[in-house]
């Protein structure tokens, strides 16, 4: 996908003004006669509606505490999912309910262990978004249980916070550092935040990754490095900030499943809307009493959330990586991914391989 970097020092005002260009008539207008579809009043009204709707209540969530600013933001993201959806379809959508529940973790346990439960596929409203927004073929209810555990561990912006509340474990992103090698970009394994063995054992669920990456190489310097195959693509993703990284599948009846980003951000405030919604005696004494830590990354999450729901929106329009930013992730490193040792030992192994013989 097209990456676009735009100076911004508001970036939510930014990004929030190019979507509100389509709460406007004749900008829908345009937009569908670009694309040389019909549109009606009524698709148009949708689409306006929904749009300034969610507006509000991100905004309104700004100055909410921790007791309802989950549910605010599941509104709103609802509202700019639909709108979104109904936007790049050219159809009013039928939904008829949210396509999921959740199951509030006993009470000693953290709130991360709540467990959701897909259902609907049809007119879920999750289940259309995911339809109308991706190209991904997957039935959600047939993925089994998932927990909000899964979902925030698939968040690269919240690694560190995610370590130390629930250790590496449930970890399903691995962060990225892109260097220069031969005038070729290739990637760094960041080492730090799980062991060697374990990130090469995690980069095996990676979905289609040996179709695309050559076998992952450690250098001498304990980093993994990744180099695409020739006919390959390129798996990773970009955070907000232009971190790359890549998505780690969950063990669903065997496959391994990975969601759209913007799903896993949705998921999780549906859970916690939900939760101080219809579980105040959960969460009330959750937000008032935590002395764990983990109040503070769920905060961290609500903040990341507002901020990246419209930007990955705003992408999926115009299919391009918006990156609106005063201080952009930079990619500096041009280091020698290997040594001249390793290299040699790379090459003769190569030949070995081959059946070609000094």
């Amino acid at each position: 996908m097209e990456i676009e970097k735009i100076y911004s020092e508001k970036a939510e005002e930014d990004i929030w003004s190019s979507l509100l260009k389509f709460t406007y008539t004749e900008n829908l207008k345009r937009f569908f006669n670009d694309r040389q579809e019909d549109v009606n009043e009524d698709l148009i009204e949708t689409i306006s509606g929904s749009i300034s709707q969610a507006y509000e209540y991100f905004s309104v969530s700004k100055n909410a505490s921790l007791q309802v600013s989950p549910l605010l933001l599941y509104y709103g993201a609802t509202n700019l999912l639909y709108g979104v959806s109904c936007l790049l379809t050219g159809e009013v959508l039928k939904i008829e309910n949210h396509g999921m529940k959740i199951e509030p973790s006993l009470k000693n346990q953290q709130v991360a262990e709540t467990t959701i439960r897909f259902s609907d596929s049809l007119h879920g409203g999750v289940s259309v978004y995911l339809k109308s927004l991706t190209d991904i073929d997957l039935s959600l209810p047939e993925t089994s249980t998932w927990t909000v555990k899964e979902c925030l561990g698939s968040l690269v912006e919240i690694i560190p916070d995610f370590v130390t509340n629930y250790g590496n474990n449930d970890l399903h992103v691995i962060p990225l550092k892109k260097f220069k090698a031969e005038k070729e970009e290739h990637f760094r394994i960041i080492i730090g935040v799980n062991e060697t063995e374990k990130l090469q054992e995690l980069i095996k669920n990676i979905p289609d990754f040996c179709n695309n990456y050559l076998p992952p190489q450690l250098n001498n310097l304990n980093e993994i490095i990744l180099r695409k195959k020739i006919n390959g693509n390129y798996l990773h993703q970009l955070s907000y900030t232009g971190q790359p990284f890549l998505s780690i599948g969950h063990k669903k009846k065997n496959n391994d499943v990975v969601l759209p980003y913007f799903l896993y951000l949705f998921i999780v405030l549906f859970s916690f809307g939900t939760l101080c919604r219809y579980h105040p005696e959960k969460w009330n004494p959750f937000v008032q009493n935590d002395n764990t830590g983990e109040k503070n990354l769920i905060e961290k999450f609500i903040h990341i959330s507002r901020r990246q729901l419209p930007n990955l929106m705003l992408n999926i329009i115009f299919k391009k990586e918006f990156l609106f930013n005063n201080d952009m992730y930079k990619d500096i490193d041009s280091r020698s991914p290997l040594n001249k040792e390793e290299i040699r030992k790379l090459i003769i192994e190569e030949l070995n391989n081959r059946r070609v013989w000094y």
